[in-house]
C-alpha cells in the first residue's frame, strides 16, 4: 500500500507532524527528534474526514 503525506508542519523544530493518507484512510504521524534519538508515533487509522478533524484540532491547539 502506498502512503502519501498530504500536509505537514515544519520539520525545523524538534516535534513535527504529518497528515498521511492511504487506501481511503488517513492518520497523523508525529516525529520527535532529540540529539540522541528519533521517536515516531502514529494516530489510529481513521476515515479521511475524521483524520482531517484531528489534524485541524492539532494545528489549532485543541488536540495533544
Amino acid at each position: 500500500m502506498s502512503i502519501r503525506v498530504r500536509s505537514h508542519t515544519c520539520d525545523c523544530v524538534p516535534t513535527s507532524y504529518e497528515l498521511c493518507e492511504g487506501a481511503g484512510l488517513a492518520f497523523v504521524r508525529r516525529t520527535v527528534r532529540s540529539a540522541t534519538s528519533t521517536h515516531v508515533s502514529e494516530s489510529p487509522w481513521l476515515q479521511r474526514a475524521a483524520a482531517i478533524k484531528l489534524w485541524t484540532a492539532l494545528l489549532e491547539g485543541w488536540a495533544r
